[in-house]
């Protein structure tokens, strides 16, 4: 797994005793199979990268496959060989166990809406292939729409539960 080398050092015990819970709860949940909605932390990177990184972490310890991928790193991931079909370029966020999204919203946008579009295309494959998402961000979950899509708010919403910071 790729988290950045800065929250490797986070333990679980930095976090307040209500989220630990939560997410205990919530990883217990998903390896028993249960379909698991994704969690969106919303709030200051400084309250919401640590908590990222515990539940990443936590995923790891548990032997599912898991990939970081900081959001400013989406464009240059989906764009990585311009040769590639949309489904081949979107492929491996899909497929992954467990995606984690750090920072959403710090990445670069285009104008076309092409990045939009593969980055809709990964949120759609996941919740149809009921594979959740780990998502941290300074976006409130109400102004997803104004930043991205429709549809890629309508997907962050409806397939994940909004953990506030």
């Amino acid at each position: 797994m790729n988290l950045p080398q800065s929250l490797w050092a986070v333990k679980s015990k930095e976090l307040p005793e209500k989220y630990r819970e939560a997410f205990t709860r919530w990883l217990d949940g998903w390896e028993a199979g249960n379909r698991q909605k994704g969690i969106y932390l919303f709030g200051p990177p400084e309250k919401t990268e640590p908590a990222f990184a515990v539940l990443m972490k936590a995923v790891r310890r548990r032997c599912t496959p898991a990939y970081c991928i900081l959001a400013s790193k989406v464009p240059d991931f989906l764009l990585r060989n311009p040769d590639m079909e949309d489904w081949e370029a979107t492929r491996h966020l899909t497929d992954i166990s467990m995606l984690g999204i750090l920072g959403l919203g710090r990445e670069h946008r285009d104008r076309d809406g092409f990045i939009t579009s593969l980055f809709s295309k990964v949120l759609e494959d996941r919740f149809y292939f009921k594979r959740p998402i780990i998502v941290s961000s300074t976006i409130d979950p109400s102004d997803l729409a104004k930043v991205y899509s429709i549809a890629v708010s309508d997907f962050i919403k409806g397939s994940t539960a909004t953990v506030r910071f």
